[in-house]
């Protein structure tokens, strides 16, 4: 297909509009969609593995006696931009649940985007959080 049909829908109305994006369009929406794609593959990545062994000296069989599947590391969030550019960004909902809990410098997020954080995670319990 060459085009396709943006649909913008609010309380008021609805609009429909047929499209065909220009060239450099289409070589921008691949790319961020390819961000998006390796950001979503190394998070369900496991983060390594650690075994235990018996000790054969110590009356131990040698073999593994305990396999451990280690938890995912922080995530490393970027620099926090303007409350309004993160209203639009794409992975708000995630980077507010990893800000909230982040209880060093939640306080400091809050200030800045405590509307956006109140939506999405106001509904949690601290407990939820951690």
């Amino acid at each position: 297909a060459t085009g396709g049909m943006l649909l913008y829908l609010n309380h008021e109305s609805y609009v429909a509009l047929h499209v065909s994006p220009i060239l450099s369009e289409v070589k921008s929406l691949i790319g961020q969609r390819n961000v998006l794609a390796v950001d979503t593959r190394k998070a369900t990545k496991s983060r390594g593995v650690a075994i235990s062994y018996c000790d054969e000296k110590d009356g131990g069989s040698g073999k593994a006696s305990k396999i451990t599947i280690l938890p995912a590391p922080p995530a490393q969030l970027p620099e926090m931009a303007s409350a309004q550019s993160c209203t639009r960004c794409y992975s708000n909902r995630e980077c507010m649940m990893y800000a909230a809990s982040d209880t060093a410098n939640a306080p400091a997020i809050q200030r800045t985007h405590g509307k956006l954080m109140n939506h999405y995670t106001g509904h949690l319990e601290q407990a939820d959080i951690e």
